[in-house]
């Protein structure tokens, strides 16, 4: 597991509007969640009927970007594992990627789950809802 920052302000104020404490929590990254996101969702030939595109290393690469500078995080969803999740969405030149983050109460950390990438005419609706 790698810390790869520390949740922002900006973060920590929607997440209490949405119900969640989220002071002195940090981002981090797993093998896991890297895992995960090779594994189920870099395959072309999988990810284009799902309308989504391919991650690439260099997406992982972009994490710091997108949680830094995300243009809408939306709460109250929860995993398979029953934990809640923030899904952070930034808006990219050919499209829009979303990154899954499980919200770990007991170290206090924000953990990728999961990142789906999708095209500039896939999703333009206002809720994240579905893309998890």
């Amino acid at each position: 597991m790698v810390t790869i920052g520390v949740v922002q302000a900006k973060l920590v104020k929607e997440a209490q509007e949405n119900g969640f404490d989220l002071t002195g929590y940090k981002h981090n990254i797993d093998v896991y969640g890297i895992r995960h996101c090779f594994n189920e969702h870099a395959n072309k030939d999988k990810e284009e009927p799902r309308g989504q595109v391919a991650i690439t290393d260099n997406d992982i690469k972009e994490a710091l970007n997108i949680i830094y500078s995300y243009d809408k995080a939306e709460f109250g969803e929860k995993n398979n594992q029953g934990k809640d999740i923030i899904k952070l969405r930034k808006q990219l030149p050919d499209g829009y990627i979303i990154y899954i983050e499980e919200i770990r109460t007991g170290n206090k950390t924000l953990t990728l789950q999961t990142m789906r990438k999708f095209k500039n005419n896939v999703g333009n609706s206002n809720t994240l809802a579905g893309n998890s």
